[in-house]
């Protein structure tokens, strides 16, 4: 790994200065971070002297701070959509500003994607982002620690920690957009989900509590699958989220084991990102509802611009009780990772 360097990268709107951390490999890979919403800015491969930047961006601080869409973002503390914005904790009621018609999505006033973390830790491999959580809406005092480590053979690690005074419960996630392609949309891309069931959703994109097969519908994505009718007619296929929104339950031999979730295939350059996750969910976003922006480096953002892999625990799992949830008792430790890895496609892929 080569030396890291941290540049400014301007000031949030209180006038807090925010830095930006860049990583770089052996190979000219490039991960850049910034404490502001413990966020990932860029994910730079050098493809024979070209840089390809993998996730969507925006230019600036201010732009990251009034744009919707959480670009790169870690998300909490619980990601994903909550009915009525409210839920019940050990007797006590909790409720979380709405910002999504009656229910919230990722944590609403709580949100720590709109927040200044501290950089903990930084060295030419790995950064350390932490946060403080201490608030009358939601259970305990809570410590936050998100780890970044970008290595040689062009693999991400996401390493989730994180304490809490009081039981409380912790979802987290990264809402990076990824477009491994030089294209605007992903229409071009190819999709697989090791997925055998998700969980279907209401009007109001809540979950029913039903977990059911994706064998005959078309959120089926167990073998490779072109997004492209996805993106030309996923707002006619999917009317109340306009396209792909919605939550899958992976495939796991054992809980907690990290395993492979997912995987983004590029046939025309022959790359492919793949996703591993000890998580036992998935939200997949095609960036249905992305605003239109234009990127400093030429690139324009909009609609089915990129995709969420968000590696988590279902969504509203606070007011399902069948449904698995991230319970983090006082004095314990809550740990969640996930990894990318960009590598060269593969038409018989195997785990690694």
């Amino acid at each position: 790994m080569k030396e890291y360097k941290k540049l400014e990268f301007g000031k949030t709107k209180d006038g807090e200065k925010v830095d930006l951390i860049v990583l770089e490999n052996d190979l000219g890979d490039k991960l850049e971070l910034i404490p502001y919403g413990a966020r990932i800015v860029a994910l730079k491969f050098n493809e024979n002297g070209t840089e390809r930047n993998i996730v969507l961006e925006r230019n600036s601080v201010k732009d990251y701070e009034n744009g919707g869409g959480s670009l790169g973002a870690t998300v909490g503390p619980i990601a994903n959509r909550i009915k009525n914005a409210e839920f019940r904790f050990q007797s006590n009621l909790y409720v979380i500003e709405k910002n999504e018609g009656n229910n919230v999505v990722h944590s609403g006033d709580l949100a720590l994607d709109y927040r200044l973390w501290d950089i903990d830790e930084v060295s030419d491999h790995e950064v350390v982002f932490s946060i403080r959580v201490n608030e009358d809406n939601y259970p305990g005092d809570l410590r936050i620690k998100v780890r970044y480590s970008f290595s040689n053979d062009r693999k991400l690690y996401i390493d989730y920690e994180a304490t809490s005074s009081e039981d409380t419960y912790v979802n987290l996630t990264n809402h990076s957009y990824f477009n491994i392609s030089d294209a605007e949309t992903i229409k071009g891309l190819f999709f697989e989900l090791n997925a055998d069931f998700y969980t279907p959703i209401d009007d109001e994109l809540i979950p029913t509590g039903e977990i059911a097969k994706v064998e005959g519908t078309q959120l089926d994505f167990r073998k490779l699958k072109s997004l492209k009718d996805y993106v030309e007619h996923g707002k006619e296929m999917f009317p109340a989220t306009k396209g792909i929104d919605h939550n899958f339950v992976l495939n796991k031999e054992e809980r907690n084991e990290l395993s492979y979730a997912a995987r983004l295939v590029d046939k025309e350059t022959g790359k492919q990102l793949v996703c591993f996750t000890d998580c036992p969910g998935i939200q997949v976003y095609t960036a249905n509802l992305l605003d239109d922006y234009e990127c400093d480096s030429g690139r324009k953002l909009g609609e089915f611009a990129g995709i969420c892999l968000e590696t988590q625990f279902f969504p509203d799992f606070v007011n399902r009780a069948h449904f698995p949830a991230p319970l983090l008792k006082a004095g314990d430790e809550y740990k969640s990772s996930t990894v990318y890895v960009y590598t060269d496609w593969k038409e018989d892929f195997e785990e690694e």
